[in-house]
């Protein structure tokens, strides 16, 4: 449900309101992790490679909600990420063209859902 969620706030959101990668994930699991107001506005600031490191800002978002949720699977997420879309970083996963940003919004999302 919350990877559908995501898929919707990347895709279907109009005008000044679309969200970016990072926002879209973590937007969709608002009702599942306690974030402050403020955190969940932060993530505005993270997509298009602004994330901290050059990271996805899907990536970073899954990250971040996983330490809340007090997971042990970021590291997890890193691996899946090398094979799925050969880096965590965004500017590498443009460049491979292995995957879409539409694609990490996905497969960032699933990761968190099933944490």
């Amino acid at each position: 449900m919350s990877v559908q969620k995501a898929r919707q706030n990347y895709l279907e959101r109009p005008g000044p309101w679309k969200m970016n990668c990072c926002e879209s994930v973590a937007y969709a699991f608002r009702q599942k992790v306690p974030l402050s107001v403020e955190e969940l506005q932060s993530y505005a600031g993270f997509g298009g490679g602004r994330a901290p490191e050059g990271y996805c800002g899907a990536i970073y978002a899954a990250k971040r909600l996983l330490e809340a949720l007090g997971s042990s699977k970021v590291a997890e997420l890193y691996g899946i990420f090398q094979d799925f879309a050969g880096s965590v970083k965004c500017r590498e996963i443009k460049a491979l063209k292995k995957i879409s940003c539409l694609e990490c919004v996905e497969k960032a999302a699933g990761i968190v859902e099933g944490a």
